[in-house]
């Protein structure tokens, strides 16, 4: 009688949220308009995202 081949383990992602990782001059230039302009850091880039779609789409 032949052994049955165990199952393969599924290996789970514990990542639990995504980083993009920027150069400190970017980060804080954008920091620092995300304030002034009273929006979290994750609006402000997703706001200049949706700004330069918008631009390219008009072209």
């Amino acid at each position: 009688m032949t052994k049955p081949k165990p199952k393969a383990k599924i290996r789970k992602a514990k990542i639990k949220s995504y980083y993009l990782r920027f150069p400190a001059r970017l980060h804080s230039a954008l920091a620092g308009q995300a304030k002034r302009n009273r929006r979290s850091l994750a609006q402000e880039i997703i706001f200049r995202l949706e700004r330069g779609l918008a631009r390219s789409a008009a072209r």
